[in-house]
């Protein structure tokens, strides 16, 4: 009796630390949904921001191309009316549906600018280029659409032609607004999700260190004390067998334990369940209730298969065989419902027994890990958001302990310092990567004042990378002190050569723009009120022939310009502004009103001869905002003219190029896939022999195993060294095809695979007599016959050795490679549309990626062949190759 009790306290000394986890674990798994809730809604709010962005940038910028569009079309009409005498129906409805186009979309850019606040300078900008829109619409619609079969006036042409490029400067700098909003809020969402971020990692360490593991580790010794227990009972039996009294109290005892046993798992905080030999419940934990949705349902004396009709044959198996005494663990699979629904599990199902040899039943306890898994994969979709944009920003981290004088940096650090990923820097190498004279001596005496000093630095550099890549650098830098003492500094490193070549190319477009002021580059000519020259620069002489002496107040600028072309212009400003306007008034338009006025113009030299020009007319205005006068900026734009036309050109080239792009990058990923897939077989094969060298008691064995293992590692290495000669094939553009002789490349996959053969004790018969060799690819047929030869033994049947036949024949004068296996076999009528699809797995198995017979599919059909199977489930599968 002692030893009984003994035993329950035990027991029930197993029970207090998993009922202490449970009470536990309420406020970290409430604290991490949380986390998750916010983390998730955070991120898919900043997505949808960021696509209406995406959105509202790209319509933007298609303002611009559309409004380009309408140009082009409007000259194709104006051409067929000129040369042909008719007008294009097609060219008119096309001019049709790019306005309508047009349109539409700037009024969603309206609505855009109505929902979020801007401020003054941007709506007067987004007003007036609304206004250099109307203005094309208004010509275009009243000159050209209605009266399409009419010729089109040139009036209309020059008056598009005109405000097209202030509408696509104007538009250019709109877009550049919305990019910079675009950036604010990206900024913002990388904080706060790096916050969440921290949170969510903490809160799952703390899950994890609090609760996981601990109730894993009870959990496994309350187990192992209850086999103890088990054995422990079944040896008091046999010793009061002699006696009738013993007996009936040992049964007594029995009953009780079994009492036990059932509370143990109905309060267990793990789903565990204790069926009998048939199937049917015994007891069942509440945590097994609501993690199957059986709240409330009277379950135990049922068969499992009775409350769960969806269980299939392969799970019913495992349960015949452990209540034969076998031990089934499994740490992750997917379990459909049949709802619908589904669940990620892991398991460990074992027999339990009355006796030392007689079995009772099982117990099955499964964790839901679903939560688990969907956290992981929100925690690789916010990494790689996280990469993507320090990918684009490119800020990576440092830090100095002065204490253990060593230096940490960061993987963005070492990318913009252009380091091996291994660098190891310390204070003298980190410094001496600036470059040598005024950024070098900055950074030594920034360093210095903060370690003497505290506070921060915060300096932008010129930096000299490991491969002489010479780039501006943004450091930022903390001191943290202790005791008075530097102890340690931190901060930041940002690659900003973009955003310093952006500020010294506005530096150097404000000095050129006062050389363009002071030079004869441009013409400049100011007036009064009246119209009459008041300035004259020699920009204006050298491009006119005039002299300031026979301009200033003496002439209107009316006299370098086109008489038609003022008539037209006047014609249109008339209709606008409901009165006539003539002379001068034309020239200043509706610069009365705006800030300025950008127009293509003629103008005439003193000689008679032409040329176009760019004129940004402003008015001149004094203190109270009263106009003393107009300024007007002309720039010849012959040139301009001419290379708008081959920037057409080259816009097209571009689109052809990012095409031939986006196909290598495809190409890119295939291989990864291919080198992903092919090193796996050598590294698992490593991993079978190291299994197999540590089981091993004899020198002779361990010593063949460990020949071995340099022969994988050499096989290895060849794999490397190919795959790399293969990608430098292919940017050539071209695949190497060799004489091979099937026996030395299956000899050579053996070797890669020794381990996994061993282990499998896979038989191999081979029959190359009728073709025995190939002109080929090497590296694509070593991934085929390797790829067949791992599913064959991955796929085993667990009730017979692995027996595989390769043969080779002639048919029609092409090689045909037949592969054959007596494995698992594959339901076709089933998965035969998927068998060769990527990621596509037919069997439960850890390794089971989907990429094998998608890789060996591409290759022959990257060299002219076809594959194809015939397989019978639990009979084996056959495959076969035609190069």
């Amino acid at each position: 009796m002692r030893s009984n009790k003994t035993m329950f306290s035990k027991i029930f000394s197993a029970f207090n630390p998993i009922l202490s986890i449970r009470n536990r674990s309420i406020l970290f798994i409430l604290a991490n949904v949380v986390s998750i809730i916010a983390l998730y809604s955070t991120i898919m709010h900043s997505l949808n921001s960021q696509i209406l962005d995406a959105k509202t940038i790209n319509i933007s910028g298609r303002q611009s191309m559309l409004s380009q569009r309408i140009a082009k079309l409007l000259l194709f009409i104006h051409y067929n009316q000129n040369l042909k005498g008719a007008s294009s129906n097609y060219n008119t409805d096309s001019l049709k549906y790019v306005m309508e186009r047009w349109v539409g979309e700037r009024e969603f850019l309206n609505q855009q600018n109505l929902k979020e606040k801007s401020d003054k300078g941007f709506d007067s900008l987004f007003a007036l280029n609304s206004k250099y829109q109307w203005k094309i619409i208004s010509a275009a619609t009243n000159n050209i659409l209605p009266t399409a079969a009419l010729p089109v006036t040139k009036a209309a042409i020059d008056t598009i032609a005109r405000y097209e490029l202030p509408f696509l400067f104007s538009m250019e700098a709109i877009t550049s607004h919305y990019q910079h909003q675009a950036e604010q809020k990206l900024d913002t969402f990388k904080k706060v999700v790096t916050l969440l971020t921290v949170i969510a990692t903490a809160l799952l360490f703390g899950l994890y260190a609090a609760i996981v593991f601990p109730t894993i580790n009870s959990l496994s010794k309350t187990i192992k004390e209850l086999l103890i227990t088990n054995k422990e009972l079944s040896t008091t039996q046999q010793q009061l067998k002699s006696s009738l009294e013993s007996l009936i109290k040992l049964k007594a005892e029995v009953e009780l334990r079994a009492n036990q046993s059932k509370i143990f798992i109905e309060q267990a905080p793990s789903a565990i369940a204790m069926f009998d030999t048939e199937m049917k419940y015994m007891a069942a934990s509440q945590k097994w209730h609501q993690d199957y949705g059986l709240v409330g349902q009277p379950i135990i004396g049922k068969s499992h298969y009775e409350v769960f009709p969806e269980i299939g044959d392969d799970w019913k198996n495992i349960h015949q065989k452990c209540l034969k005494g076998a031990i089934d663990q499994t740490d992750e699979a997917y379990f459909a419902k049949a709802d619908g629904s589904g669940q990620w599990i892991s398991w460990d199902v074992r027999p339990w027994y009355k006796s030392e040899a007689n079995i009772g039943g099982i117990l099955i306890y499964t964790a839901d890990i679903t939560a688990i898994k969907e956290k992981d994969a929100e925690m690789r979709k916010v990494d790689s958001i996280m990469n993507k944009i320090n990918d684009v920003i490119r800020i990576g981290t440092w830090e100095l302990n002065l204490s253990a004088k060593k230096i940490i940096w960061g993987k963005a650090t070492r990318d913009i310092h252009e380091v091996a990923p291994d660098y190891k820097p310390n204070l003298a190498t980190a410094i001496n990567f600036y470059k040598e004279g005024e950024s070098r001596d900055t950074i030594r005496q920034a360093l210095a004042n903060v370690i003497e000093n505290g506070g921060t630095f915060d300096t932008e550099l010129v930096l000299v990378t490991d491969k002489g890549n010479e780039i501006w650098a943004r450091a930022v830098g903390q001191a943290e002190f202790e005791n008075g003492q530097c102890k340690r500094l931190y901060g930041i490193f940002q690659d900003v050569s973009k955003a310093k070549s952006a500020e010294l190319a506005i530096i150097a477009l404000n000095a050129e723009l006062q050389a363009i002021l002071n030079s004869s580059f441009a013409s400049i000519i100011g007036t009064d009120t009246e119209g009459v020259i008041t300035h004259f620069n020699k920009g204006a002489e050298a491009m006119l022939q005039y002299t300031a002496e026979e301009m200033i107040g003496k002439q209107t600028p009316v006299i370098i310009h086109l008489a038609p072309e003022l008539a037209m212009r006047g014609e249109i400003l008339s209709a606008q502004f409901g009165k006539e306007i003539t002379g001068f008034g034309v020239l200043v338009g509706s610069t009365r009103d705006a800030k300025h006025e950008l127009n293509k113009w003629t103008y005439v030299r003193k000689d008679g001869t032409t040329f176009p020009v760019q004129l940004v007319l402003s008015a001149l205005k004094d203190e109270n905002g009263t106009i003393i006068g107009f300024l007007g900026i002309g720039i010849d734009i012959t040139e301009l003219e001419e290379n708008r036309l081959k920037l057409l050109e080259a816009k097209e080239n571009l689109e052809t190029l990012t095409q031939n792009l986006t196909f290598k990058n495809t190409q890119l990923s295939n291989f990864a896939h291919i080198i992903s897939h092919n090193l796996r077989a050598p590294v698992s094969n490593l991993t079978s022999l190291a299994s197999l060298y540590k089981i091993s008691n004899s020198e002779a064995d361990k010593e063949l195993l460990y020949s071995k293992f340099e022969l994988v590692i050499e096989h290895l290495s060849d794999t490397l060294n190919n795959l790399i000669e293969t990608l430098k094939i292919k940017e050539e553009g071209g695949k190497t095809r060799k004489l091979i002789y099937f026996s030395e490349v299956i000899a050579k996959i053996k070797e890669i695979l020794v381990g996994q053969l061993l282990e499998s004790e896979a038989d191999i018969k081979l029959d190359f007599s009728k073709a025995p060799q190939i002109l080929y690819d090497p590296i694509y047929l070593e991934s085929i016959f390797q790829n067949l030869l791992t599913n064959a033994i991955k796929y085993k049947s667990p009730e017979r050795a692995p027996e595989i036949t390769i043969s080779t024949e002639l048919v029609d004068e092409k090689i045909k490679l037949t592969f054959q296996d007596n494995g698992l076999g594959i339901n076709l009528a089933k998965y035969g549309n998927k068998l060769f699809g990527l990621h596509k797995t037919f069997h439960r198995h850890a390794e089971a990626k989907g990429v094998g017979l998608y890789l060996t599919k591409t290759h022959v059909e990257a060299m002219g062949g076809s594959i194809s199977a015939a397989s019978e489930v639990g009979q084996g599968t056959t495959f076969t190759i035609l190069f």
